[in-house]
């Protein structure tokens, strides 16, 4: 395995959680729509580096006083130079766009962790003993949900889990 196969499993598989939100924007008269995907930066073992947010609010009437809930450090936003005041966590922003693009950081639990396996010919192998060494190689990506909630489903006591869409990405050389 090359040490680019290395560096690319440790710096750039990244797996998007597509997440309805749970806090939406709200607005006196303007209906606010709130998307929210979070992208992570793995380490080889699926171990989380680095986390980051991107939420994407949208108004027909443009954001005149709009709140949103958000937990987000280091907020960015991607499209232009308006910023929210920040008061913990509520932003307001202020602005006759229609769509707001912004992103930040954050280290809260996430709701699905993942592991990473290896085997290189059959043989469970760590990866930094994949560098410089060729074969078969098998990856196995387990994810894990721990989002779940206790209902009472026909008087039983039953637990659900949130269901999720989980992508694995990453970058190979040819």
């Amino acid at each position: 395995m090359s040490k680019y196969l290395t560096k690319s499993v440790a710096a750039t598989i990244s797996a998007l959680l597509l997440l309805g939100c749970a806090a939406p924007a709200f607005a006196a008269d303007a209906t606010v729509e709130k998307k929210e995907t979070s992208y992570l930066i793995l380490n080889a073992d699926g171990s989380v580096q680095e986390q980051i947010t991107s939420d994407w609010l949208h108004s027909d009437d443009g954001f005149d006083s709009v709140t949103d809930e958000s937990d987000l450090s280091d907020i960015q936003n991607l499209k232009s130079d308006v910023m929210p005041e920040q008061s913990g966590n509520t932003l307001k922003w202020t602005t006759d766009e229609t769509d707001i693009y912004y992103q930040g950081k954050t280290d809260k639990d996430l709701p699905v962790s993942m592991t990473i396996t290896y085997k290189l010919d059959g043989k469970e192998t760590a990866p930094k003993d994949l560098i410089g060494k060729s074969g078969k190689l098998e990856m196995t990506i387990k994810y894990t949900n721990h989002s779940k909630q206790t209902v009472s489903l026909a008087g039983k006591q039953t637990e659900l889990y949130t269901p999720f869409m989980m992508v694995t990405g990453m970058i190979l050389s040819t």
